[in-house]
Formats: structure tokens, C-alpha cells, sequence
């Protein structure tokens, strides 16, 4: 007979507790946003991102190019800040269509390259399959503290 939250909230944790056992206490401390785990306020980063989520849908490849080329400055100014040296371990690009599905497209490199952006963001809406973009990000994959990149080579 429980519906919502609300439902839930008008049971005490006693009532709670003998109707669903353990999933009872589970319940408590869920709908009145209890938490005891400790916060950890030191995490080593591991991406840099930016993202928006669009005012009216997108509907074509030349909008989203338009979109990312003002996501860029922000992401860089953002990489700049966290990783200096430009090394990273890759780069990735997100969308979320209309129906709130979403595709990542990501690949592994050494440095930090803008340009890749573009042909992430074309497989990405290749995936598409006539659907909207709503929201589009791009994101970089930062090394690990000590961790040495794998170095690319051109050879095409």
C-alpha cells in the first residue's frame, strides 16, 4: 500500500521495521535523506567535463559543431587549470537525445588533441538514428597521479 515517499514518511520506523524487516530500516533512513557513511572531501580527480543542456533540441550535425565550439573554451580553461602538462588518458563526447537516451563516444590517446572532438561528435550522432540532441558534453580522461602515458604515434 505504499506509493511514494510520502506513503512511507507516515509510517513511524517501527511500523517500518516490522512490515519490511531490513528493508524497513532501508526505507527510514531513505526517505528522510539519512546518511551516516563519512564524507570524504579528498578524491583524486579523474575527468574534466562540460556540458549543456540545450534550450530547444538539436536536430542537425552543423548546430551541434556550433555547440561544441562554444564548449570548448570552457573545457580548456577547466584542463588548464587541473593538468597543465596536457597529458590524458582520452577524450569523450556525450549526448543525450530527446527521448533522455544517451551515447558516450570515447577514445584513448595520449595528449590532449580539440580537434578529435569533431569525429566523436559525428560517430556520436551516427548513433542518433534521427533522434534530437538535448544535452551535449565533452569530456577529458585525466592520468593518474605518477601514471606515464603510452605515447602515439602517427603513422597514416
Amino acid at each position: 500500500g505504499l506509493y511514494t515517499c510520502e506513503d512511507a514518511r507516515a509510517l513511524s520506523a517501527q511500523e517500518l521495521c516490522s512490515r519490511f524487516g531490513k528493508l524497513g530500516e532501508m526505507l527510514t533512513t531513505r526517505i528522510w535523506g539519512l546518511d551516516e557513511q563519512p564524507v570524504q572531501a579528498h578524491r583524486i580527480r579523474k575527468t574534466i567535463g562540460v556540458e549543456t543542456t540545450l534550450a530547444s533540441d538539436l536536430c542537425d550535425e552543423a548546430a551541434c559543431l556550433m555547440v561544441l565550439q562554444q564548449l570548448l573554451p570552457e573545457l580548456e580553461r577547466r584542463f588548464q587549470l587541473a593538468c597543465p602538462a596536457e597529458q590524458v588518458m582520452g577524450q569523450g563526447i556525450k549526448l543525450k537525445f530527446a527521448d533522455f537516451h544517451q551515447t558516450t563516444v570515447y577514445r584513448s590517446q595520449g595528449g590532449y588533441q580539440p580537434a578529435l572532438f569533431v569525429p566523436l561528435l559525428k560517430e556520436g550522432l551516427q548513433r542518433a538514428q534521427g533522434r534530437s540532441v538535448r544535452l551535449l558534453g565533452l569530456v577529458v580522461g585525466l592520468p593518474k597521479e605518477g601514471e606515464v602515458n603510452q605515447l602515439s604515434l602517427d603513422l597514416l
